[in-house]
């Protein structure tokens, strides 16, 4: 059989679609036969990603610089940005007059990342800027008036704001009407009207037009300094090295789940390569605390590193995530990292409980919350907040908005994830535009407000009404789409190493979707009260598998799997990775949902 026949077989086998055992439908991603033929011959790869790459709209012409993405071919000249020549020149104004300069961040990981390279970038010229992160609990997300009094009185001359400020009129003005000037690099949803700043370099204006809305904070930054560097050599100033703080970059842009595309994607790939010489001593003090022991991965990034930096944030100082990613003194750094180690299992325990609860909630009462689910609780620890929208979200399919209410005012800070589809931070602007809450922003699948507590309700109404009249009486299944099929043999070292080719991994570039099929189900076990271990075989017993599913014990998915009986065929659907331990390295199949096939 040719590789045409075979990829025209695929094509049969795409307009198939099942109905998973948790309600999402699977349907299988369609490529055309002479794309991936191409790609075969064009590129010498194995038929089964250049099939994934053709499904995924990755023309022939353009795998080469998908495979192995480079910065020059994706940067886009700084100055096609609005404000960008702006921006650059009062930085560069202010290194050369040696000023006083402040640095206000997010208390997130692209906060911290974005703030850690500006501040980076200034040291190389000896200025010492002041960093400011807001404390989570008591101020809250972004710029507010009390901080921004607390830089001009300690004679700043300019404050640069990192990840927020798009939305921040009123401290903004107040530095202006004292003629402090204030540099506004942020990505979140703009309103139509714009703060009162010198340069306000977000592609989230509304008046943008480069097309680079993707970006993370710390990829506006980066771009930012590019443009910086070069406004500072036609001044015969010689800028520091950007490309050494890719690292920074890379993790910031992985742990704001933006999509792994184009230019984030070259940041990404090229910042690996960066990590992997572990120059920054706090990326490598917390990779060692964390016990990472091998090239690094953005998986490593968003699920590893990411969760260490923001547990000081969520439990502790916020200002720990910064100071550990800038500082350039080893003592420090091990100190910090050890302590965010004990604050992220801090922050696991109060996660735990707090999900439980949530849960809990919107179990006992799903008919409120039909298309979006707004819940919160007095007793709900504000740091944990989005990680329990994220699970919320996830459980339920459907738009989260978590709440932790002050007892004794009544105020509430939300976080809310969203679902593929629902652009969430145009929904709260909506809403701050009407009144709703007082203050609030985002991006399309995150964002954070505060909301009274007797207004609650009344939001609730509001995004109910907006997604039902967007979608009808109710949101529509999730829909997963599957990149491949694979039987029970397929799952070794070298299948597992080729997908490897297509990484790094994340939103909008995800890891491959793969059914495993036909398989029996054998047995169940449950390891450490939470996860699942699937034994499973093909049909004629022959080939027998141990599948892992993680945090799917005690679940609905696991009830069901004790009513499979051995005659049944089933499905997996899921992604095969390279699990390496203790310098073993193995084929390991990842399971995420499951269908039963026959009867």
């Amino acid at each position: 059989m040719t590789m045409l026949q075979v990829a025209e077989r695929e094509t049969n086998l795409a307009a198939e679609s099942l109905v998973s055992l948790t309600g999402k439908v699977w349907r299988f991603r369609q490529a055309d036969p002479r794309a991936v033929q191409k790609i075969i011959q064009q590129h010498n790869l194995q038929p089964l990603v250049a099939s994934i790459l053709a499904a995924r709209g990755t023309k022939p012409e353009n795998v080469a610089a998908f495979l192995q993405p480079k910065l020059r071919d994706f940067l886009p000249d700084p100055f096609l940005f609005r404000d960008m020549d702006k921006a650059c020149e009062r930085i560069a104004a202010a290194i050369r007059n040696k000023e006083k300069i402040a640095l206000f961040g997010d208390y997130d990981v692209d906060g911290a990342t974005s703030t850690a390279l500006m501040a980076r970038y200034l040291r190389h010229f000896g200025l010492e800027p002041t960093l400011y992160i807001p404390d989570r609990m008591t101020e809250g997300y972004g710029p507010n008036i009390k901080a921004f009094q607390q830089l001009i009185d300690d004679k700043h001359t300019l404050i640069i704001t990192l990840d927020c400020g798009v939305l921040a009129y009123d401290p903004i003005a107040l530095a202006a009407d004292k003629g402090v000037d204030v540099v506004v690099l942020d990505h979140h949803m703009a309103a139509p009207e714009l703060p009162r700043a010198v340069a306000i370099v977000n592609p989230n204006r509304l008046d943008e037009t480069t097309g680079f809305g993707y970006l993370a904070a710390v990829g506006v930054t980066f771009v930012t300094l590019v443009g910086l560097s070069q406004k500072l050599r036609q001044q015969n100033i010689e800028p520091p090295d950007l490309m050494r703080e890719l690292d920074l970059v890379a993790l910031g842009t992985v742990c704001d789940v933006v999509p792994l595309i184009d230019l984030n994607r070259a940041l990404v790939s090229q910042g690996l390569k960066v990590m992997a010489r572990r120059e920054n001593i706090g990326i490598r003090a917390l990779s060692d605390q964390a016990g990472l022991d091998q090239l690094p991965n953005a998986y490593h990034m968003g699920f590893v590193l990411g969760p260490r930096i923001n547990a000081g944030g969520r439990i502790a100082s916020s200002h720990q995530g910064v100071t550990l990613l800038s500082t350039s003194d080893g003592i420090q750094a091990e100190k910090i990292a050890l302590s965010l180690e004990r604050h992220n299992k801090e922050r696991q325990v109060i996660e735990k409980q707090s999900v439980e609860e949530a849960l809990g909630i919107v179990s006992r009462d799903q008919d409120l919350y039909s298309h979006m689910i707004v819940v919160g609780h007095e007793d709900w620890h504000p740091g944990v907040i989005g990680l329990i929208a994220a699970r919320l979200k996830e459980h339920f399919q459907r738009p989260t908005a978590v709440i932790a209410y002050d007892a004794t005012s009544g105020k509430g800070k939300a976080s809310a994830r969203s679902v593929s589809g629902i652009d969430l931070g145009a929904l709260v602007i909506k809403a701050r535009l009407q009144g709703l809450i007082p203050e609030g922003g985002g991006h399309a699948m995150a964002a954070g407000f505060s909301v009274m507590k007797d207004k609650t309700n009344d939001l609730l109404d509001f995004f109910q009404t907006e997604l039902r009249n967007q979608f009808g009486d109710s949101l529509p299944a999730p829909e997963i789409k599957i990149d491949a099929q694979l039987a029970p043999a397929g799952v070794n070292m070298n299948v597992a190493k080729d997908l490897q080719q297509l990484e790094p991994f994340g939103q909008g570039n995800a890891s491959p979707k793969l059914l495993l099929s036909p398989l029996r189900l054998q047995r169940v076990d449950v390891v450490k009260e939470k996860h699942l271990r699937l034994n499973v075989s093909d049909l004629s017993n022959q080939q027998r598998l141990s599948v892992m599913m993680f945090n799917q014990a005690e679940t609905p998915l696991h009830r069901a799997f004790e009513k499979i009986s051995p005659q049944q065929s089933i499905s997996l659907l899921g992604s095969l990775k390279v699990n390496t331990w203790q310098g073993r390295q193995e084929a390991q199949f990842l399971a995420e949902d499951a269908a039963i096939l026959e009867g």
